[in-house]
């Protein structure tokens, strides 16, 4: 995943940002402990928001305790106390990591190869060891780049193709989350809606880039150059996305960190959608 799924901070109580940050900390720290220190620099706030969610799907006692760690040495910060159901989600960081890391040397040509060469045995060390404790979660992410670039092998490739494996594979990452049947497909779903808006934001963050180095995107494949046509429908799209990952989780029963999930869904994939568009208009002026 890539990093756009935070909170609107401003909107979060106090005692509920102590919480978000607290799961995070703790996540980052259980994959410090399964995977090396090394690991931990690759966490987003996507696997934060795949935490918060495991922990109120199932259930799961959680407590919290003040601690350091190596970027905050000198002030201690709640940090979710260890527990094994953090597993699962630093287990689906690595293995995504290892697929974005296949993506990045296929794309970025020369780039991309030198930092194959360097960084994949460390990655494929990370996959093997998480894909060994969860060979199911690893069956789901390894089918992601294959299906992404038959996709965009197609000529005719249209955008929600080209979303598709990335909508897929997350929808089936959050079904894992729960035994109960229904459970299961309303998860699928809240995860193919988050997969799929991930998917449009990351396409239009990489417009110029990708129209630059004449790299893959399903908008410029659509729309040709004219950028602010590609720009206009992936706001549809985005919109579409939000508004049905929203419908989904309100099928969802509440738990312990429903208040941070909620202003995760209904307010900070907006934000960060804002702050994208924003961002391309000032680089427009």
């Amino acid at each position: 995943m890539f990093g756009y799924i935070k909170p609107c901070r401003a909107e979060l109580k106090v005692k509920e940002f102590e919480a978000y940050r607290g799961v995070y900390c703790g996540l980052c720290r259980r994959i410090g402990k399964e995977y090396g220190l090394l690991a931990r620099c690759t966490l987003s706030y996507d696997y934060a928001f795949l935490a918060l969610l495991q922990l109120t799907v199932q259930k799961a006692e959680c407590a919290f305790t003040a601690c350091r760690c190596i970027a905050h040495p000198t002030r201690k910060r709640c940090c979710l106390k260890d527990t094994d159901a953090l597993s699962f989600t630093a287990a689906a960081a690595m293995l995504m990591l290892s697929q974005k890391a296949k993506d990045r040397k296929r794309d970025d040509g020369i780039r991309g190869r030198f930092f194959a060469g360097v960084t994949g045995p460390y990655f494929r060390r990370l996959h093997k060891k998480a894909a060994a404790r969860f060979p199911k979660l690893a069956e789901h992410c390894e089918k992601i780049m294959p299906m992404q670039w038959e996709a965009e092998a197609k000529p005719d490739c249209t955008p929600d193709e080209a979303a598709h494996p990335t909508a897929d594979t997350l929808g089936k990452i959050l079904s894992e989350l729960s035994e109960d049947e229904t459970e299961r497909r309303i998860l699928y779903r809240l995860g193919y809606c988050m997969g799929r808006w991930i998917y449009f934001m990351d396409a239009l963050d990489d417009l110029e880039t990708d129209k630059k180095r004449d790299r893959f995107n399903p908008l410029l494949l659509r729309f040709g150059t004219d950028e602010e046509k590609c720009r206009d429908y992936a706001v549809e799209l985005l919109h579409q996305s939000d508004a049905e990952a929203a419908a989904a989780y309100e099928l969802l029963d509440a738990g312990n960190f429903s208040p941070v999930l909620e202003n995760i869904i209904y307010l900070g994939m907006k934000q960060e959608q804002n702050r994208l568009l924003d961002r391309k208009k000032e680089c427009r002026a």
